[in-house]
């Protein structure tokens, strides 16, 4: 995909990190998936890219957050039961969507960038950040070491997630 001069909407920044490497790179890949949505609109091809987003967005979802609800119970985060409900929300409206889009209803490009906004913002800005402070808080009883700042640049900088497929184009800088 032929990147747009418009800007990107779908930013990863050092502040979505939670300080674990791979699962910190899962959730950048999230965003560059959000991001081609958001490109492949602003072309004119959203209709033409929504099977394999909603493809690749359903992939996501069953390996990151299987990764990031492992990493949860090692830490023995408290509100894990709750967070996993929040994953299991967006695997169903992700699963609706999809039957949507494969009965033929194509003209939820925007819909589905809208879903992802609103839980980007509120999933990756609040439920996941209070699992950062949670292993902040508890970093004495880890057997991991966190990512410094200067990791979350680096990924947050060079990342580019090998799970997208190149069906649409190189990955957006975000």
């Amino acid at each position: 995909m032929k990147p747009t001069n418009e800007p990107a909407i779908f930013r990863w920044t050092a502040d979505h990190a939670i300080g674990v490497r791979h699962i910190d790179e899962e959730r950048h890949g999230l965003f560059i998936l959000a991001e081609r949505t958001h490109q492949a609109m602003l072309e004119g091809k959203g209709k033409a890219a929504l099977e394999d987003l909603l493809a690749q967005l359903a992939g996501y979802a069953c390996q990151a957050f299987a990764h990031e609800e492992q990493l949860m119970e090692q830490v023995q985060y408290p509100g894990l039961q709750e967070h996993r409900r929040e994953h299991e929300e967006l695997r169903a409206a992700v699963g609706a969507l999809q039957d949507r889009c494969a009965a033929g209803e194509a003209t939820m490009t925007i819909e589905v960038a809208l879903f992802l906004s609103r839980w980007l913002t509120r999933h990756t800005g609040a439920s996941d950040r209070q699992i950062r402070d949670h292993m902040e808080t508890a970093a004495g009883h880890l057997s991991m070491t966190p990512v410094s700042r200067q990791e979350h640049r680096e990924v947050e900088s060079g990342y580019s997630y090998s799970g997208l497929s190149d069906n649409l184009g190189s990955d957006i800088a975000a």
